[in-house]
């Protein structure tokens, strides 16, 4: 008997940063602001990279999960927050099958495609 793999392809999901916070990184840091949102989303991208291709072990993923929680909040990105704060919950509590999905949902969220849906989110939903 032949088992039989659908093959699975979530929609894009929109990456959605919060206006307050860009707005606060604007005011704080007034010309520079720019840089400093492209120096983190240039990080983001690079840890995002280390995770697609795999970090050492369980420390390795705790690193990488908290990098990302403290870049995302630092310019308010909403999703990567939320699925890195799942990445690291899965860790603590030793959820392979969560760990799995919670990581690939991080490198869905990097993958180049994404960018055409990313949004600035002007209310104050999480």
């Amino acid at each position: 008997m032949q088992a039989t793999i659908t093959p699975f392809r979530p929609a894009p999901e929109a990456l959605d940063f919060d206006h307050d916070a860009l707005a606060a990184i604007c005011r704080t840091h007034g010309a520079e602001a720019e840089a400093v949102i492209a120096e983190t989303l240039a990080e983001i991208e690079t840890r995002l990279s280390t995770l697609r291709d795999g970090p050492a072990g369980r420390a390795g993923l705790g690193r990488e999960a908290e990098a990302l929680l403290a870049l995302g909040q630092r310019i308010g990105m909403r999703n990567l927050v939320v699925a890195a704060e799942a990445l690291g919950r899965c860790l603590a509590a030793g959820d392979a099958a969560g760990l799995a999905a919670a990581r690939a949902r991080l490198v869905r969220l990097a993958e180049p495609e994404r960018a055409r849906h990313w949004h600035v989110q002007t209310d104050n939903a999480g």
